[in-house]
């Protein structure tokens, strides 16, 4: 019996073993069908041993790993806690350490940061009364990076500095090197580049020294990483092909994929889609000679987002299928759940919101039946999203609602500034921007604490536009301005433009026409950078404006002209109408009243084709007032009358008027 029992003993081990082998392949059916099978065999053993308990820990771990790659965090948590308990009862430090270290993660990975740095602080804690000094300096790093997770980045910095000095003192330089680069990483979320860099190369050249050349690829890739979040696309690309280079050489295939991945992002970035879509394409071959149906199912994602990018909705959405078949045949649900999103997201994209409401529903089924709250709640988000973009605010809100409960019940904050955010645009929508502006300030409080600066800016733009909604130009001017900052710190562009626009906006309304100039301009030369005709026409009528505020008339013009060919090229009728009316303006302040008439009369046409808004009734409003002033009162009265149907069918008549309303409403019916 005893025989027996050590037989099968032996290969429970066996088959453990094998199961950290195929996890380290990629391979997470098989891993998963040899720990169950480990485990499996240790149940018919006639009694528990201390070594059985061992092999059973093993079986666990293999388990666990697999459970994080799949990103089943709670699953992961059930078997830690088995973990843990069998580590005490063996009494072994080092296992019941790791077992911590594990909860902390899946804790982490479903946004609970608070709860992971509880398991880490209980780690630390476990290892100083042990009296292992390396142990609780890797869990000082570990709670380090879970504070950095959570924003809270010079609270982070002691805690690496702790691990750092225990590494230096016990002369481990290899932990040192890994506790600099997770320095490094605050540095990067502080926007601290410089010293992030510093970091990184120090790294790097311990690397260099104990010939640690997977981990020296691994920080020329951090490198590349930290010049491209600055925008410095082709220093990336240099540390990226150094990472190349050496993943190449040590025929490191899952570190060249991540490497082609990294590069293909950086072409990305750089809107050359077509080589991007290269790279990932030969990531792609690399996942298909290791067979990993994983990996290049993630590597066809990142082809169809380059699609999505490039506008070819179509095409994004074939290569997502693909990438959706062979997540059928693996076990990762998380993915599988991902890539209906992505499919889901691009329809949406197109246009095509029934077939997005179908696919998102597909992957709430999938959320649904294994009780996966976090990426249900992510689900109920997408699909308020898409009752939104139907113009159905109310459903919207319903669901964004049943996705913020989730993320305050679980206690999840990773995302939940986005699903505030969605709930500010939906009450803007239902007019309410008192309602809107509470939650776009939720969803600042969450992202100035956290890691995302282009959420934060997301955020500033949000604010300022509901202030200047509100008639809140002093504010709404210091929130762009803000937005600017940061748009301008993480070179994004397009953000720069929708600021400076913004920004030129709400000093225009305060009558500080050279401050908006000033702004249009910068939004101008920016967006001649960019290769979207409709943003430069937009910026070309804004700056005209500024200009015609500031008494630049002919300058003006010039730009009215651009702007106008432009919107014409785009068939931007709304575009069109706002730069006709502006050009009535230009003529009207020349004293030509016929030629702003007439202009005046272009605007009509083109607002009419747009549809029943505001910007229509103040065209309306403009013709008439001239009409009246020229004594032509029948047809100017028709236009008043026209002007004020269309501001009760959209809010009502704004204040500015409301004065000369009162007098001329004598000779109308109202």
């Amino acid at each position: 019996m005893a025989g027996n029992g050590q037989d099968l003993i032996a290969t429970a081990r066996g088959e453990a073993e094998k199961a950290m082998r195929c996890f380290e392949r990629a391979e997470m059916r098989e891993a998963m069908e040899h720990a169950g099978r480990s485990l499996d065999l240790l149940f018919k053993l006639p009694e528990i041993t201390r070594e059985s308990r061992g092999v059973e820990y093993m079986g666990l771990h293999a388990k666990t790993l697999v459970f994080h790659h799949l990103a089943r965090f709670e699953e992961a948590l059930k078997d830690i806690k088995r973990m843990r308990a069998i580590a005490q009862a063996l009494e072994d430090i080092e296992r019941e350490s790791m077992a911590l270290a594990l909860a902390a993660q899946s804790h982490a990975g479903m946004g609970r940061y608070q709860k992971a740095i509880e398991a880490d602080k209980e780690n630390i804690d476990l290892n100083q009364k042990a009296g292992e000094p390396l142990g609780a300096a890797a869990a000082n790093r570990m709670l380090g990076t879970h504070l950095v997770a959570q924003g809270e980045y010079d609270k982070a910095m002691e805690y690496f500095g702790k691990a750092l000095a225990v590494q230096m003192e016990e002369d481990n330089l290899k932990e040192a090197a890994l506790t600099k680069t997770r320095m490094a990483i605050a540095f990067r979320k502080k926007g601290r580049f410089e010293a992030a860099v510093d970091q990184y190369k120090e790294a790097l050249e311990t690397e260099k020294n104990l010939k640690n050349w997977a981990r020296v690829a691994e920080n020329n890739l951090n490198l590349g990483e930290t010049y491209h979040e600055q925008g410095y696309h082709d220093t990336a690309l240099e540390y990226y092909d150094k990472a190349l280079k050496l993943n190449k050489r040590l025929e490191n295939w899952p570190g060249l994929a991540k490497n082609l991945i990294a590069i293909g992002t950086a072409f990305l970035d750089k809107k050359d889609y077509n080589q991007a879509i290269e790279q990932y394409k030969k990531a792609a071959k690399i996942a298909q000679i290791l067979k990993d149906r994983g990996e290049l199912a993630r590597c066809l994602n990142k082809v169809g987002a380059a699609m999505e990018a490039k506008r070819d909705f179509a095409s994004a959405v074939a290569v997502y299928q693909k990438a959706l078949q062979l997540y059928e045949k693996t076990s990762q649900g998380a993915e599988k759940a991902a890539c209906l999103n992505n499919v889901a997201r691009a329809h949406g994209r197109a246009g095509n919101l029934e077939a997005a409401m179908e696919h998102y529903n597909k992957a709430l089924a999938m959320d649904e039946a294994e009780k996966n709250y976090d990426r249900m709640a992510t689900r109920y988000n997408d699909i308020g999203g898409i009752h939104l973009a139907k113009g159905d605010a109310d459903s919207a809100i319903k669901y964004f609602k049943k996705a913020l409960e989730i993320h305050e019940s679980l206690d999840i904050t990773q995302g939940i500034s986005g699903i505030y955010a969605n709930l500010g645009e939906a009450w803007m929508r239902k007019g309410d921007p008192e309602t809107a502006l509470k939650y776009y300030q939720k969803a600042y409080d969450v992202d100035k604490k956290g890691t995302d600066r282009s959420r934060l800016l997301k955020d500033h733009l949000a604010i300022a536009g509901v202030l200047a909604a509100k008639g809140d130009m002093e504010y709404a001017a210091d929130q762009y301005g803000k937005a600017m900052e940061l748009a301008i710190l993480i070179n994004n562009r397009e953000a720069v433009v929708a600021a400076g626009l913004g920004l030129g906006q709400a000093h225009a309304a305060r009558y500080n026409h050279g401050a908006a100039v000033d702004a249009h301009k910068k939004a101008l030369a920016v967006a001649e950078q960019l290769n979207d005709p409709g943003l430069l026409a937009r910026c070309q009528g804004r700056l005209g404006a500024s200009l015609f505020g500031r008494g630049d008339l002919d300058l003006a013009m010039e730009h009215f002209e651009r702007s106008l060919a432009g919107a014409n090229a785009g068939k931007d009728h709304a575009l069109a109408a706002e730069v006709y009316r502006n050009m009535a303006q230009v003529w009207r302040e020349r004293g030509k009243n016929e030629n702003a008439i007439a202009h005046y009369r272009k605007a009509v046409t083109f607002g009419e084709a747009v549809g029943q808004t505001r910007n229509l009734a103040r065209i309306y409003w403009d013709i008439a007032i001239l009409l009246l002033d020229l004594n032509r009162h029948g047809e100017g009265m028709g236009m008043v009358q026209k002007a004020v149907a269309v501001w009760d069918q959209t809010g009502g008549v704004p204040g500015d008027v409301e004065e000369r309303l009162g007098l001329l409403s004598i000779g109308m019916q109202i």
